[in-house]
């Protein structure tokens, strides 16, 4: 899975690249991806929720501390306003890929979950929406980066 994105498309990347995360607080990949993938999933689909709500500065408070240290509140907020606006309202998402990782570009070794959804989106489009998750020491799963775009 590549995860650059292609031009002209709507787009909210939460963070350029993750900071380094304090090893002291990281904890050793699970034994079971499945129970990770579904840790995660679980997560994502509460912070998911706050921002369909049109939460976004509760959506930021909620993100990963590392994301919320490359990125600020208002920008966030700015940011993810824009990216939603043409797909708002969003409706039921479909889980299209779900995926345990330690390592992805641009970022330091660690636990992450990528999710993928198919979402509904206003005027019968359809948005590929991506959350990528990561472990963030003793406060669990927490959004590392959200992506919209348009389904092709």
């Amino acid at each position: 899975m590549t995860l650059s994105a292609p031009a002209g498309l709507a787009l909210l990347t939460f963070i350029v690249s993750i900071a380094p995360v304090d090893a002291s607080t990281q904890q050793p990949p699970p034994t079971d991806n499945a129970e990770a993938v579904k840790a995660a999933e679980v997560a994502a689909t509460a912070w998911l929720a706050i921002l369909d709500k049109g939460q976004t500065g509760a959506a930021w408070d909620e993100a990963a501390t590392s994301s919320k240290i490359a990125v600020t509140k208002e920008a966030w907020d700015k940011g993810v306003r824009q990216a939603r606006a043409s797909f708002e309202p969003l409706g039921v998402r479909e889980r299209t890929l779900a995926e345990f990782r330690t390592e992805l570009p641009n970022t330091p070794p660690g636990r992450y979950v990528v999710l993928q959804y198919r979402t509904a989106a206003s005027g019968g489009k359809h948005a590929i929406e991506t959350v990528i998750m990561m472990a963030d020491g003793e406060r669990g799963w927490r959004v590392a980066l959200y992506l919209i775009r348009q389904d092709q």
